[in-house]
């Protein structure tokens, strides 16, 4: 018999294969398996697990109990901050109901500045509304503008889309405009800043509001013609824009916010120029 033969008909493999091969299938000692498995446990033995297992359980219920338990330091720090947030509300209220007073005194003020210069109390209102001193009220639209849900940056609107819409209304017949609660006035900017859009430096934060002041029907049909209507069109189409026009009976449209005037003293002159 040729070493080839014989070694194709042994079956009992290499050494090393053997011993791979039982200490994969069998990683626990023979011996001690076999004493692991037949070993007696003594009564004490139980007993010891069984109350090793009981002073863990009450342990852990211990610990979860002192965790979550009342204690008496929190409960005075909760109080004490308690109270400091409702003091601090209710000088924010107070604050709020004084700038309501003194806005209020300030556009009786611009009334009576405003009347000393013309001829009648109506030409005053048109006056104060076209200046956008006074507070306005009457029939009009809303127009909402929406780019929450725009993924593409090239569709966020910026400040040029509102000055080409606004521009479009004011030629549209509007009487008076705000958006979101800032009203347009004659020395109101539109900016933008990063991603927001500013009005007198106050960010918006979409959906954008713009409420306008006037005839409804004739605004929007002539605002139908102008450049600012295919301007949101081109939007809504291109970039999914959310655009919607609502006629509402009655809107209220606030003040617009008005320049703080700083004054300087020229040299040698006692009056006083404003200085913007």
């Amino acid at each position: 018999m040729s070493p080839t033969s014989w070694r194709a008909n042994d079956n009992r493999g290499s050494v090393s294969g053997n011993a791979l091969r039982k200490l994969l299938e069998k990683p626990i000692d023979v011996g001690y398996s076999r004493e692991f498995l037949y070993r007696p446990y003594l009564p004490w033995h139980k007993l010891a697990v069984l109350l090793a297992c009981v002073v863990i359980g009450a342990t852990s219920i211990w610990s979860v109990n002192v965790l979550t338990g009342p204690n008496p330091g929190n409960d005075a720090a909760r109080a004490t901050l308690e109270a400091r947030i409702q003091t601090n509300l209710t000088q924010l209220d107070a604050i709020v109901e004084h700038n309501a007073q003194l806005r209020a005194e300030l556009e009786e003020y611009s009334q009576d500045t405003l009347t000393d210069g013309v001829d009648t109390p109506e030409e005053a209102q048109v006056l104060g509304a076209v200046t956008a001193q006074f507070r306005v009220h009457g029939p009009g639209l809303i127009l909402t503008l929406d780019d929450q849900h725009v993924t593409s940056p090239e569709g966020q609107l910026r400040d040029y889309d509102f000055h080409v819409v606004i521009n479009s209304l004011w030629a549209a017949g509007a009487e008076a405009i705000a958006i979101n609660d800032e009203r347009i006035g004659p020395t109101t900017a539109i900016r933008i800043a990063g991603q927001a859009v500013q009005v007198n430096l106050k960010p918006l934060v979409p959906p954008y509001t713009i409420e306008v002041i006037g005839d409804s029907t004739a605004i929007q049909t002539e605002f139908a013609r102008l450049r600012g209507s295919a301007h949101i069109a081109g939007l809504r189409d291109m970039y999914a824009v959310s655009v919607e026009f609502q006629t509402v009976s009655e809107l209220t449209l606030p003040p617009a916010q008005q320049p703080v005037l700083h004054y300087v003293t020229v040299e040698g002159e006692d009056q006083q120029q404003p200085l913007r």
